[in-house]
C-alpha cells in the first residue's frame, strides 16, 4: 500500500499507480478503496488520485516505522553473528 501513497504524492490516474505499484487492476482497485475509506487517498477531476494530509502523516510513519525495522533486523543478524563466534570458542 506504501506504493500506491507513493505514486499519489503527485497525481496520478489509476493507470499511472497500476504501473507505479507493480498491482494488477484488481487489487489496485480494492486496495484504493480502502486507503479512499481510511482517508488516506482522495480522488480528484474525477479520475486522479491524490495523497490526503492524512494519508502523508501515514505515509511518512510508515517510512519511518520500516526504517527502524530494518535497522532492528541488521542488529539482530549482527547478535546472532557474535552469539556464533562465542559459541565456536566453547568448542575450541
Amino acid at each position: 500500500m506504501a506504493d500506491i501513497l507513493r505514486a499519489a504524492e503527485k497525481r496520478h490516474s489509476k493507470t499511472s499507480i497500476m504501473f507505479q505499484s507493480r498491482l494488477n487492476h484488481g487489487v489496485l482497485s480494492r486496495y484504493l478503496d480502502e486507503l479512499m475509506g481510511a482517508g488516506l487517498l482522495m480522488v480528484v477531476d474525477s479520475s486522479s488520485y491524490f495523497l490526503t494530509q492524512k494519508g502523508r502523516r501515514f505515509l511518512d510513519g510508515f517510512v519511518g516505522y520500516s526504517e527502524r525495522c530494518r535497522q532492528l533486523e541488521e542488529g539482530l543478524r549482527h547478535v546472532s553473528s557474535e552469539k556464533a563466534v562465542l559459541e565456536s570458542m566453547l568448542s575450541d
